[in-house]
């Protein structure tokens, strides 16, 4: 089973793009930390993943993602292939997206969430508190 599920920030603006039969893809990177303890200069390690949504998801991105958006990405890990410009074979890994869960609140002021518990537990991210490992008792 090929599965993966991401939570991360938008960390660049989406490329949109459309195939020659007709269905439409975006493109994005997501920043994932990597641990809960910063490194030396106090910021957090992160990771990159391209993500890549398709048709009807698409286009519900293009609508509700910005830089900086806190998102669940599920979906399935995916291998790009092609030839660099001396032809030798290049891979490069993309997470194709099945579902995407917006964390951040619409700027809009519409939220998506479909019950008014998950607007109680929304946090805006610069408010959360952070644990350093030493600190968990387990």
């Amino acid at each position: 089973m090929n599965s993966i599920i991401l939570s991360g920030r938008v960390a660049a603006k989406l490329r949109e793009n459309e195939t020659p039969n007709g269905n439409r893809v975006i493109h994005f990177p997501i920043a994932v930390r990597k641990s809960f303890k910063k490194d030396e200069n106090g910021n957090y390690p992160v990771n990159y993943f391209r993500v890549e949504a398709w048709n009807t998801l698409a286009d519900t991105c293009k609508g509700r993602l910005g830089i900086g958006d806190l998102i669940n990405v599920l979906g399935r890990l995916d291998m790009d292939v092609y030839p660099d410009e001396q032809g030798k074979k290049q891979y490069r890994a993309k997470i194709t997206a099945g579902n995407i869960e917006f964390l951040t609140p619409r700027k809009d002021g519409k939220d998506v969430s479909s019950t008014p518990e998950a607007e109680d537990l929304t946090i805006p991210f610069n408010q959360m508190v952070m644990i350093d490992d030493d600190d968990i008792p387990f």
